[in-house]
């Protein structure tokens, strides 16, 4: 998402709040898949840290390939 918006002339977003007022505005098909690993980056970081079970890795997984699949690159 910082390449994104660097490449479309704003400022490298520098927060959450930031990169998510992006994937509203610029790439509203994307708003679930990031709000879902927003949450689970949340969950491993500050609850279960590496004990995360292996369906919350895929699920992280999958919404990692659906946002670096949607996001344009030109």
């Amino acid at each position: 998402l910082d390449g994104y918006a660097v490449t479309r002339g704003h400022p490298a977003p520098k927060s959450h709040r930031e990169r998510r007022a992006i994937v509203k505005l610029h790439l509203p098909h994307l708003v679930n898949p990031y709000d879902i690993l927003y949450g689970l980056s949340l969950e491993a970081r500050y609850r279960k840290g590496y004990d995360m079970d292996e369906k919350l890795w895929r699920k992280a997984a999958q919404c990692c390939e659906e946002l670096g699949g949607g996001i344009p690159t030109r």
